[in-house]
């Protein structure tokens, strides 16, 4: 679903305009350009997207020694002075790295000495971004209430940075319980067994969690679906057990599968998400007595040319409650981010299952009667892998310790290098577990420090991503990876991230876990890497 904006006074089929708006959130989002933002009474500075330090000091110290005698100037006249906008360009470093980046720094018309909060554009004017000058084409088209757009988008796009941020601190938490809980039940005696119950709901709960931050991160743009080909009908069986016992038993859940309906490329666990969000939508529609919610599978087939769909067969997955229904006025906004009609929650379920789906390839389509219930209807495209084949399924993974897999890795040595201690320590105990020994470091600077006097020691590197003092994951890997090529790699980290994000695509030498991770995911991968 796209939604063109409009100026005040300007009809909503002004195509032109709306083309207009989408061109430069393009840019925005493409961090082409930023706002430049600095509270002079508080010393307060942000630019989203360019900039993670807070004080303008933060900002000086990265521009270039030559241009900073420039920038000085410019901010004289932008502290002192309320005529004309004026301009700088100067070059400044970006992150951690060592590249400098071209930028054009505009200020406000309206800043001087009487105010403090001074607003500017920043703009990015080197040869790699061409695409920068764009903006100068449709900055004299910009009235108030697009700028005020503009800003808007701003807010959304500053919010999502945030809730990534949160995200990743969350998914380190929950790698912390997610490995004690399975050390807990792994330590219980046969005698105890009946004890696991609690520790299933406990596994459960923080499964439902990292789904929550799964959200989140895809708010921040932050989440990249892995597809593999997988059986919809698996899929909402192993999600059934949570969502029974999220369901009231006076609710009735009818369950309508054709079997044997076909392979789709997906994301499991986005798809369960997808699942999740939409049983509990119809869980809050119906009435705790007399309430029922039908879940339904079928094959299906499109042969015309109606729709965004092309020609070829799909699996049809449908929810449908006999609850409230939804109002019309109400029925176009669903799927929008942070509406919500329940005076509760994100308004984000929705709005991530229709982003979900998309990246899917399928379609989602919701209707709905008020005083009678509502339908959701997903299409997805059945994969290659047409029919289901027991002979060549994937058998589950085999307990961390247990079979051929320990035997590998036992007596490896392995530097672990992760800043979060719990975190550092749990892994370090799984590891320890396996039979191997383990050399810690809690960040990539001091890893690197350390690899001149065990480099010949060691056979696997685990490190995590975001690390203090400069020197990421993605950095240590490819320092480690120039003095001994041969070593293997693993990555993980609370945000989504991938090999091929950092120009490690094909290299099998290094692999990377989102975390929370499961514990025999760990074993195997690390198999994997150490055989290579």
């Amino acid at each position: 679903m796209k939604i063109i904006p409009t100026l005040p006074g300007e009809s909503e089929g002004s195509a032109e305009r709306g083309q207009l708006a989408f061109e430069v959130l393009d840019l925005f989002k493409r961090e082409a350009f930023s706002f430049w933002q600095w509270d002079q009474s508080s010393n307060l500075l942000t630019v989203p997207g360019f900039f993670t330090g807070s004080s303008l000091e933060d900002w000086i110290i990265r521009i270039h020694p030559r241009d900073q005698a420039a920038f000085s100037q410019f901010l004289d006249h932008l502290i002192d002075t309320s005529e004309s906008p004026s301009s700088v360009t100067y070059r400044i470093r970006q992150g951690s790295g060592n590249e400098w980046t071209e930028v054009r720094q505009t200020a406000d018309p309206g800043a001087g000495s009487s105010t403090n909060n001074h607003c500017c554009l920043i703009e990015l004017v080197s040869a790699e971004a061409p695409y920068a000058t764009s903006l100068d084409k449709v900055e004299g088209e910009l009235n108030q209430g697009f700028v005020d757009q503009i800003v808007e988008y701003q807010t959304l796009a500053s919010m999502g940075k945030l809730a990534g941020g949160i995200a990743h601190d969350f998914n380190n938490v929950l790698t912390v319980i997610q490995g004690h809980t399975m050390l807990l039940e792994q330590s219980l005696s046969a005698s105890k067994r009946h004890e696991t119950e609690s520790l299933e709901l406990l596994k459960e709960a923080t499964d439902q969690a990292a789904g929550l931050a799964k959200q989140l991160l895809r708010v921040g743009n932050q989440k990249q679906t892995v597809l593999e080909n997988c059986d919809l009908n698996q899929i909402i069986g192993n999600f059934m057990t949570m969502i029974r016992r999220m369901i009231e038993e006076t609710i009735e859940l009818d369950m309508d599968i054709e079997p044997h309906i076909g392979m789709v490329k997906a994301d499991p666990i986005m798809l369960g998400q997808v699942l999740m969000n939409l049983m509990l939508n119809a869980r809050d529609a119906v009435s705790q007595s007399g309430g029922k919610i039908t879940i339904k599978t079928q094959s299906t087939k499109i042969d015309g040319e109606d729709g965004p769909l092309s020609l070829g067969h799909y699996v049809e997955l449908s929810i449908t409650d006999n609850g409230v229904g939804i109002p019309k006025d109400t029925l176009s906004k669903i799927f929008t981010p942070y509406f919500s009609t329940k005076g509760r929650g994100t308004g984000l379920g929705l709005a991530n299952v229709a982003n979900i789906v998309e990246e899917h390839g399928g379609t989602i389509d919701v209707t709905s009667t008020e005083g009678k219930g509502s339908t959701f209807t997903i299409l997805l495209p059945i994969s290659s892998a047409s029919l289901l084949d027991a002979d060549r399924a994937t058998p589950p993974a085999e307990d961390l310790f247990k079979g051929a897999k320990k035997k590998i890795l036992e007596g490896t040595k392995i530097l672990l290098v992760e800043d979060e201690s719990a975190v550092r320590m749990l892994v370090r105990k799984l590891l320890e577990m396996l039979g191997c020994t383990v050399v810690e470091a809690e960040s990539g600077r001091k890893a690197l420090e350390l690899w001149p006097d065990i480099q010949d020691e060691i056979a696997l590197v685990v490190s995590d991503v975001v690390m203090p003092e400069g020197v990421s994951g993605w950095d240590l890997a490819r320092e480690l990876r120039k003095k001994r090529p041969e070593v293997g790699i693993l990555l993980t980290s609370g945000y989504c991230e991938s090999p091929e994000d950092h120009n490690m695509g094909g290299d099998s030498h290094v692999a990377f876990l989102q975390k929370p991770y499961a514990s025999s995911n760990l074993e195997t991968t690390l198999s994997a890497l150490l055989a290579s």
